[in-house]
């Protein structure tokens, strides 16, 4: 079976980035998906390359937001981390998807408390986020 760039259901998805980027270069979405993957193995110095050239296309990105407040939260850099929280929540205050990075991160690096409370305050910010429940251990 041959993957092509039009088979983006049956890509992989660095590939599945890469063709987006391609296509769009200021995909801000597209880069901040590129800058979660680097987060997931650690490669801080990609992500950061990443969330700069997301934040480029687009300043008001919650999500690259999300994946370098990640980033920050795992290299505990608290004054860097509150401030990108405080630029998203100015963005959009009701954004529970950026507390959802955090959590997600959080539950990877075995951060159990931080994980439930960063889904939370997903919650709290978006009652119906309900990938942010799975973060709570299925409380109400």
């Amino acid at each position: 079976h041959t993957k092509t760039p039009g088979n983006a259901g049956d890509e992989q998805p660095p590939a599945v980035i890469a063709h987006a980027v391609a296509v769009n270069p200021n995909n801000a979405d597209a880069l901040a998906m590129d800058a979660w993957l680097d987060l997931e193995t650690e490669n801080f110095d990609e992500v950061s390359k990443a969330v700069d050239r997301a934040l480029a296309a687009n300043p008001n990105s919650i999500n690259a937001l999300a994946v370098r407040a990640a980033m920050f939260y795992l290299t505990d850099k608290k004054a860097e981390l509150d401030a990108d929280t405080k630029r998203a929540l100015a963005i959009n205050p009701h954004a529970g998807e950026f507390y959802d990075t955090l959590a997600h991160f959080a539950v990877n690096n075995r951060r159990y408390t931080d994980a439930v409370d960063f889904g939370r305050r997903a919650l709290e910010l978006s009652p119906h986020l309900w990938s942010a429940r799975t973060h709570i251990g299925g409380e109400d």
